[in-house]
């Protein structure tokens, strides 16, 4: 085989060596836009190698580019929830640990807002918003908490069922149980948690297992002491 001959054959093994897709190795990239004071932006998180890279870009006219990055290990998973004036914030997620980031409009770079909790932004009213700072297991309902986005001070709720907001009126579920029955509480109080009182209470005979809350009446799923599950409207 003449030099040249070796060469190319030595070099098509390379290409071919390099271009090989390696198992375990590959990125998933999630994008997703959304609009903030008639502002369009875009959040890009790439996991793959051991790490999560989340990308905050403008893409108006007048400001376009990335504006903030944020690194963690790929279990990571990072998420714009909402905005309140020129701050944009996002639910931070890592193996239990929830925390929230922040943005704001005309500076550089991610910071920490707040530990221990994430933020739900269809559950605000003012500054006061509701925050979850343990998710539990179906059907368990999460732990929460009413927060102050301007003093970053938290009012503990516990483990509630199905905040709604109705007005300026929260209003959710509590369940405790008692012997072999299980009770049932409907609270309301004012979005930043004054005023609370007990709308309803039963004292039901087995396990509770989803509650709704709606504006004129409450759902829930009971399982009987026989392990059959039915769902009850008050």
């Amino acid at each position: 085989m003449k030099t040249w001959e070796r060469k190319l054959t030595f070099l098509i093994a390379l290409a071919a060596f390099v271009l090989l897709p390696v198992k375990g190795v590959r990125a998933e990239a999630t994008v997703r836009r959304f609009t903030v004071n008639n502002m369009m932006y875009q959040e890009t998180s790439i996991s793959g190698k051991g790490k999560m890279t989340y990308t905050l870009t403008a893409l108006g006219r007048n400001q376009a580019g990335d504006l903030a990055v944020f690194e963690g290990k790929e279990s990571c998973k990072m998420s714009y929830v909402g905005a309140c004036g020129d701050t944009l914030f996002f639910n931070l997620k890592d193996s239990g640990s929830l925390n929230v980031m922040s943005y704001t409009i005309g500076t550089e770079g991610f910071r920490l807002f707040a530990r221990g909790v994430n933020l739900d932004f269809s559950l605000k009213r003012g500054r006061y918003i509701i925050g979850v700072y343990r998710y539990s297991e179906a059907p368990q309902p999460d732990y929460c908490c009413i927060f102050n986005l301007s003093t970053s001070r938290a009012i503990d709720l516990g483990q509630i069922y199905s905040p709604r907001l109705y007005g300026n009126l929260l209003y959710y579920a509590k369940a405790s149980a008692q012997g072999k029955e299980n009770k049932l509480q409907i609270v309301q109080s004012k979005a930043d948690g004054s005023g609370k009182r007990v709308l309803l209470s039963l004292n039901l005979p087995g396990e509770i297992y989803q509650v709704t809350v709606c504006n004129d009446h409450v759902s829930y799923q009971l399982k009987d002491q026989g392990g059959k599950v039915y769902t009850v409207t008050y």
